[in-house]
């Protein structure tokens, strides 16, 4: 069984690394950034997490939250939402 932890951040800098930590557990860890202006993907990439960044014209909740399922691989079995 594949697990996969994913969660929409901005400007989530100072939490990213506590976030990774506490989903350590999971098989693929993936952060979609909205937009960040601090450090947020440097440091989730370079702690591993699959990071994709997309900003919105109009931010609405449910699109960026099938944009970062859509960056979940296909082979796991649950993904988790953990905000």
């Amino acid at each position: 069984m594949k697990i996969a932890v994913y969660s929409i951040a901005k400007n989530e800098a100072k939490h990213v690394e506590r976030w990774a930590q506490s989903a350590s557990e999971a098989d693929v860890l993936v952060i979609l950034d909205t937009g960040s202006e601090d450090k947020t993907v440097s440091i989730a990439r370079s702690l591993g997490i699959t990071t994709v960044a997309k900003q919105y014209e109009q931010f609405e909740f449910h699109k960026a939250r099938n944009d970062a399922m859509d960056a979940i691989p296909d082979d796991v079995d649950y993904c988790i939402s953990m905000d």
